[in-house]
C-alpha cells in the first residue's frame, strides 16, 4: 500500500513538473517487453493504483431495444451483413443459403425458445429478454460501427452454439474488429467448436494510427449440405457484447487465448501448473485398438497424458495360458518417456478372461 502510494507520488511529481516547466508535451511508459506506450501530457487527468470503471463502447450491447416483442435486428445499432460482404472477404467462398441475422426473445415462442429450445444454454447468464441471433443452416452476420482512437481494445462475448452435431465451425470462423467498410481486418476472436456450451469469449486487439472508426461484427458461414450433413452454419446465440477500450470489467482473470497458436499440451503447461510446476489438469488422449501407433505425430505434439485403448488388455498381453505378448504395449511404454507424456494403463479383466 505505502509502496503504490510513493510510486503514485513520485509519477505525479513528475508530470507536473513536466508540464510546468514545458519541457515534455508526451510521457511514455515502457513496459517489460522494451515497448511502449506514448500519453499526451495536456490529455491526463489524474494518476491512480484503481480499477477505472467499464467503458463499454457499444450500444445495445445486449439486444434489448426496442422491446417491441418481435425478434427483428435491432436496427440502427446492429445491422445486418451483406450477402456480398462473404464473397469479398472469402474470396474463394460462395455464399449459400443468407438470411438477415436477428435476435430471440419477444413474446411466447421466445420464452419457450429458452425454457426448452435452443437456448437454454446461455439462459442462465441472458441478462435481459433478448439474445442476438445467427440462424442454423444459414450465411448471416451482424456488425456495429463503432468510433475508435488508436489504442489498446478489448473484446468480451457471451456466445452460446448449439445445433453443432449437423454442423462445423469453419476456419476463420471469429468475431472480428474490422475497418469502417470491412474490408480491414485489425482483429479476430476465433470461435471454437463447442456444442451447447455457454462460453465467454475474450480477446485483445489493437486499433492503429489513423483509425476512426471500426465495425464490431458477429458472422458465419454456411455450406451446402454434406452426405452426413457436415458443412452446414450452426446456430449461434450472442449475448451481453463488449468492446472497451484496455479491458472489460469482469475479465481480469481470463486468460487471452485470441493469440495462443501453441499444442494444448504446452498451454496446460505454462496456465495450469501450481507454484512448484506441477499440473493442475490432465489433458489427453485415449487412442482407439492398436492404433495410432505411440509414433503418432499429432497425438505426441498435443497431449502430455495418454491411455492406449486395448495394447494393455489381456487379449493382448496375455492372449492364452502359454503366452505373454509385450510387443503391443512396450512401444507405448517407450514412446511415452521419449515424449515426456504419463501413460494410464487400460488393463482391465472381464469377459477377456473366462472361468
Amino acid at each position: 500500500m505505502i509502496k503504490n502510494f510513493f510510486r503514485a507520488f513520485l509519477a505525479t511529481v513528475f508530470i507536473l513538473g513536466a508540464i510546468g516547466m514545458n519541457a515534455q508535451t508526451n510521457i511514455y511508459v515502457y513496459k517489460n517487453d522494451g515497448t511502449a506506450n506514448k500519453y499526451d501530457l495536456a490529455a491526463i487527468d489524474s494518476i491512480s493504483f484503481a480499477v477505472p470503471q467499464e467503458s463499454n463502447l457499444l450500444v445495445n450491447p445486449g439486444f434489448e431495444i426496442p422491446d417491441d416483442q418481435t425478434d427483428n435486428l435491432p436496427a440502427p445499432s446492429w445491422l445486418p451483413v451483406d450477402k456480398n460482404w462473404f464473397t469479398t472477404y472469402y474470396p474463394a467462398y460462395t455464399t449459400n443459403t443468407w438470411t438477415s441475422a436477428n435476435r430471440v426473445g419477444g413474446g411466447t415462442d421466445g420464452d419457450t425458445f429458452f425454457t426448452s429450445g435452443n437456448g437454454t444454454s446461455i439462459a442462465s447468464v441472458r441478462t435481459g429478454t433478448y439474445v442476438g441471433r445467427l440462424l442454423l443452416s444459414a450465411t448471416s452476420g451482424m456488425y456495429q460501427l463503432v468510433n475508435v482512437t488508436p489504442g489498446d481494445y478489448q473484446i468480451c462475448v457471451n456466445l452460446a452454439i448449439a445445433e453443432i452435431s449437423q454442423s462445423v465451425i469453419k476456419s476463420n470462423e471469429a468475431i472480428k474488429i474490422l475497418s469502417e467498410d470491412g474490408t480491414t481486418t485489425y482483429g479476430t476472436l476465433p470461435i471454437p467448436a463447442i456444442d451447447r456450451t455457454l462460453m465467454t469469449l475474450v480477446g485483445n486487439v489493437t486499433i492503429p494510427e489513423g483509425v476512426t472508426r471500426v465495425r464490431f461484427q458477429l458472422d458465419q458461414r454456411d455450406y451446402a449440405a454434406t452426405p452426413n450433413g457436415q458443412g452446414r452454419a450452426p446456430l449461434m446465440l450472442f449475448d451481453e457484447c463488449k468492446f472497451c477500450r484496455d479491458f472489460c470489467a469482469g475479465t481480469e482473470n481470463f486468460i487471452d487465448t485470441s493469440g495462443i497458436t501453441m499444442p494444448i499440451r504446452k498451454i496446460l503447461a505454462e496456465y495450469y501448473v501450481d507454484a512448484d510446476g506441477n499440473p493442475t489438469l490432465y489433458f489427453g488422449s485415449a487412442p482407439g485398438t492398436i492404433t495410432p501407433s505411440p509414433n503418432n505425430t499429432a497425438v505426441n505434439r498435443e497431449f502430455s497424458y495418454l491411455t492406449p485403448g486395448d495394447a494393455f488388455k489381456e487379449t493382448q498381453i496375455h492372449p492364452d495360458p502359454d503366452t505373454w505378448d509385450w510387443s503391443y504395449s512396450d512401444p507405448w511404454i517407450q514412446a511415452a518417456k521419449t515424449n515426456g507424456q504419463v501413460l494410464r494403463m487400460h488393463g482391465p479383466i472381464g469377459t477377456q478372461c473366462p472361468p
